[in-house]
This record gives C-alpha cells, structure tokens and sequence, in this order.
C-alpha cells in the first residue's frame, strides 16, 4: 500500500488529501525502481518536500472535516465553523506558497519521480483553474524545462500565458501542443485569434503608456480582508464614471461593502450597497466609451457593472479571465485597472450571495481611499441631470412653437429618466399642437401615475376625451383638475360648457 496525494479545489483554494491505494507488485516494483533518487542531493531534496508537505496535509484535512461539519450544522453553528475554516485557509495558504519552492527543488532534483510529476502537473492545472496564472506558468515551464513527458503541458503553459498577456510566450507554447496534437480547444480557440488579440493589446498597452508619461491618473487603494488592491482611473477617458466613482470613494460608500460574487474564470464584482448584487447610489450616469473601439478587459482591468443598458450606479468588476471576460468589451465601462495587488484580487474566495450554502465568508472592502487625484473638481454628471438639461432645451423650442424638435428632446431626456412626470406632460403638449392626440392620451395618462395630482394634465386629458364623446370620463377630470386648483379658470370654463350642453 502507497500513499498518494489527490489535490483538490475549494472555492479558488488548492487543498490536499492523502488517500491510501492498493498496488499490484509489479506496478510497486517498477514504481520504486523509477522513485530512486539519483543522488544524494536529489534524496535530500525528496525528503525535504516529503516533511514540507506533512504540514499542509494536515491543514487540508482539518479543512475537511471542518466542511463536513459545516454541512451538518445548524445556521448558527455555520458562522462559527465559517469563523474556524477561515482561520485554517489563511494558515493553509501561508503553508502552500511556502511548499511551491521546495516542490520546484525537489522536482528539478528527481524530475523523472512519478509522485513528484503527477503533483506538479496537478497542482499546475489547479493554479491555472483558480486564476493563479503566474504560479500555473512558473509550474509549467518548470515541468517543461526536466522534459515532463504529457505535451499537455505545452497547452498549458501557453493558456497561462495568453491570460497574463505574454503573448509571445502564448503563441510558442500552444502552436508546439498543436504540433504534439496535445492543443485543447480553448488553446486552438486563443490561438486563431491570436493575432487580433495582440492587436488589441499592443493598442492598449499603447494608450496606458501614453497615460503613464502624464503620472497623474487618479489612484484608490482598496483596503480589503485579503490585502491591499490599488486602482489607477482612466479619467481621460472615462471622466464622467470616474467622477462618479471618486466622489463614492470620498463619501465612504464602499467601506465594508463585499465582493458579493468572485467568480473563476471571469472576475469579481462589489460595490452593491446591500451585499447582494441589487442596487446603486440612488442616482445613475451615463455608459462611457468607444463602441466602434472599446477599451478591453485585459487582467485586472476594472469596470462598471451596468443598471441598465445605459447607464452604470456603484457596482463595479475586476477581470481575472481576460479570454472569457472578452464579451464585456463596449457593454461596461471600462475605467481603472489594477496597478498594485493583483495577487490580492485572485486570492479573493470564490462566492456568490446567490448560494447560501458557501463554507467561505465573503471578503470585504474594508475601506476605499484616495490616495492621488487632480487638482480639480469631481462632479459627476447623473442621468437626472441631463434629463433636466433636456427638458430645458425642450421647453425653449416648445416656446418658439418648434413642436417637433421639442418633442425629440422630452423624449432624450424620458430615455435617461422616464419616470420624470414632468417630461411626460411636456411631450403631451408637444403632441397635442401636433395633433397627435392618442399619443398625448398615453402621455397625459402616465404623468397621472406618476403624480395624480397634476392639474393641467387632468385637464388636457378631459379635453382630449371629451372630443371623443366620452362626457362622463371627462368630466370626472376636469372636476379633479378644480379640486386641485380651484383657481383654474380654464377647467371651469370647459367644465360648465360640457355640463350646459
């Protein structure tokens, strides 16, 4: 009986299990053959990652039992177990980034150790899957380097590279796993688009370079429960979201917020104010950025998640997988990207609020600050703000009888805010010049359920219905258009003409 190491992953963590197994004779025989070191350095080496190793396996088996429990438990007993396991992860991470370099030693020692090859290629394609690129590359190349026999390996290497933007590295790597016949088709996927690819991220580098030599981009550091994240807002161009974002920054509104949904493979998103992915900061601005060339989510690259089509609120996201964040690109608002902390971002526990049964209590911002920004003023322009804007305009060309030119400007500004009663009753009177009178019905009736208590609208809705021959509907308005302005003279009057006739 031999004693193997299954590797495991939890919510973006790498875990160990020890499992014994049975083995046939010949299998041990030819298997203890092939584990002999070949030196005495390389024995030293195996048996310094062998001791290195007790730790964690202990580690990871506490975590183990601890989620048996965790399943077992009542919902109050769940935050004390929840408390515990985050205890045993952080120490259990401590232990695993310390175990990587003894592991490469060890390896490179005895590179034609089966254990040894099978828990580096394991232990590779984990970091790969939890979004740990650098440490999935680090591990491949080393395996690639003692001619590890698997040419999955090159495909490997070459998806690690593609997603950190080595893209010379990317293409090596992947074309000789094509050659090998080893390429998946993910790999054959980045590869045909390679060069597209690089075409957008040559230009990007290009424009932050160009921003760089400026050095004064505003920066927020984000203080979380898992380290330090610092961000680098693109203001020049994305001025109006930065504005927006800042001025959060400045008023605390992201401080103890969670990162309510972390997702491998795609990104990590905070920034609701209730924690669950809903709501915003109670105002909205406008989309920003170049449809016909947008800024992309490369890794790190940080932008708003939508309310609307249209508009952004306070939610925001981080890239991990640019190759699969890549459908973002022209539908959120690209404007930061993270300088400082990326390490921080990956190690972030995989968790969504949607699922209540998560063993990982979510990591938080526990405070957002300003830490460079130019000298002058942030006032970010809301969606409500260019709706009145709008209805400015609208009213100027409604004054000069300019109907359809003011009809287009209500409805621009009921696009950016169509509960805006006003904007409502003002297109009505647009349509009613223009004799357009089942439009301005629609009009007249929605500013009514916007505000019931608008009198001219009652009124130019019991006109409109009483051309129609609907007296007694009329009437009722025109009635409710006097119990709100008993001043209005123009309801007196039509109320009198239709009641005498």
């Amino acid at each position: 009986m031999r004693v193997f190491s299954v590797l495991v992953l939890v919510g973006g963590i790498v875990l160990c299990q020890a499992v014994a197994a049975e083995e046939s004779t010949s299998a041990t025989t030819s298997t203890a053959t092939s584990d002999q070191p070949s030196s005495a350095e390389a024995l030293a080496a195996r048996q310094e990652f062998d001791k290195a190793l007790q730790p964690w396996k202990r580690l990871a088996g506490h975590m183990q039992e601890l989620h048996v429990r965790f399943l077992a438990s009542n919902p109050e007993n769940r935050k004390v177990v929840r408390q515990e396991y985050g205890e045993v992860l952080a120490e259990s991470e401590r232990v695993l980034h310390e175990l990587m370099p003894v592991l490469k030693r060890a390896y490179t020692a005895n590179p034609t150790d089966p254990e040894l090859m099978d828990f580096m290629s394991t232990i590779a394609i984990l970091n790969f899957d939890g979004d740990k690129f650098d440490d999935a590359l680090d591990l491949a190349e080393c395996l690639i380097a003692n001619n590890f026999p698997k040419p999955e390996v090159y495909d490997l290497a070459g998806l690690a590279a593609h997603e950190l933007d080595r893209l010379d590295d990317a293409e090596k790597y992947l074309r000789i796993a094509a050659e090998k016949n080893a390429l998946s088709s993910y790999g054959r996927e980045l590869l045909a688009e390679l060069p597209n690819y690089r075409a957008v991220v040559e230009a990007e580098m290009a424009r932050r370079a160009a921003s760089d030599e400026k050095g004064d981009l505003p920066r927020v550091r984000l203080h979380t429960t898992r380290g330090d994240i610092v961000l680098e807002l693109f203001e020049d161009d994305a001025p109006n979201t930065v504005a927006s974002f800042l001025g959060l920054v400045a008023d605390g509104f992201y401080d103890g917020l969670n990162f309510h949904r972390v997702v491998s493979a795609f990104g990590a998103m905070s920034g609701s104010p209730t924690n669950d992915g809903q709501g915003g900061p109670g105002y909205e601005t406008l989309f920003e950025g170049n449809s016909a060339q947008p800024l992309p989510h490369l890794r790190g690259t940080v932008s708003m998640v939508p309310l609307t089509k249209r508009t952004n609120g306070s939610q925001f996201f981080i890239t991990l997988r640019p190759s699969r964040a890549a459908g973002l690109n022209g539908k959120q608002t690209v404007f930061a990207r993270v300088i400082e902390g990326m390490d921080v971002v990956t190690r972030l526990h995989r968790f969504d609020t949607v699922e209540p049964n998560s063993l990982f209590e979510p990591d938080r911002i526990l405070e957002a600050t300003i830490i460079r920004r130019r000298s002058h003023r942030y006032d970010a322009l809301t969606t409500a703000d260019i709706a009145q804007e709008k209805s400015a305009q609208g009213i100027a060309m409604f004054q000069q009888q300019k109907f359809s030119e003011a009809s287009k400007l209500f409805r621009e500004g009921l696009d950016l805010l169509p509960t805006h009663h006003a904007l409502h009753f003002n297109l009505a009177a647009c349509l009613l010049n223009e004799r357009k009178f089942d439009e301005a019905e629609k009009q007249l009736r929605e500013t009514l359920r916007l505000n019931a208590k608008h009198a001219k609208a009652h009124h130019f809705l019991g006109i409109i219905l009483n051309t129609r021959g609907q007296k007694e509907e009329a009437i009722s308005h025109f009635r409710e258009a006097l119990r709100i302005d008993p001043t209005s003279k123009p309801a007196r009057e039509a109320l009198q003409a239709i009641e005498g006739s």
